[in-house]
């Protein structure tokens, strides 16, 4: 995450390399994985990565705001990644990277 937020803020371009997208316990971690080459963001394709996880055992469960949340750990935890359009999904998150883009200016490089 780190990586990704600091790439899209100094460089305007949070593309990751494919092991970090992958993860450690993919079954081919340098496979070619679309992170590794972010569509620039337009207005016309306005796209944001989904950073998910999948797999895994279960360990923790509690509430936020009436929503049940279960967070999972190893073994067989995996990155699950997927390019959504900003603006749509999840009630419009891309207002959030119009915000981090407008500060792009003023981040040391």
């Amino acid at each position: 995450m780190v990586e990704i937020y600091g790439n899209f803020i100094t460089k305007d371009n949070p593309s990751i390399s494919s092991s970090v997208a992958n993860g450690k316990s993919a079954p081919d971690p340098d496979a070619q994985h679309a992170a590794s080459d972010w569509p620039a963001w337009t207005d016309e394709s306005p796209m944001q990565l989904n950073i998910n996880q999948t797999g895994g055992r279960p360990y923790s469960t509690y509430s936020v705001t009436g929503a049940v949340v279960t967070q999972f750990r190893e073994p067989g935890l995996r990155n699950r990644l997927s390019f959504v359009n900003a603006y749509e999904w999840e009630g419009g998150r891309g207002e959030r990277c119009d915000f981090w883009r407008g500060l792009s200016p003023v981040v040391p490089q």
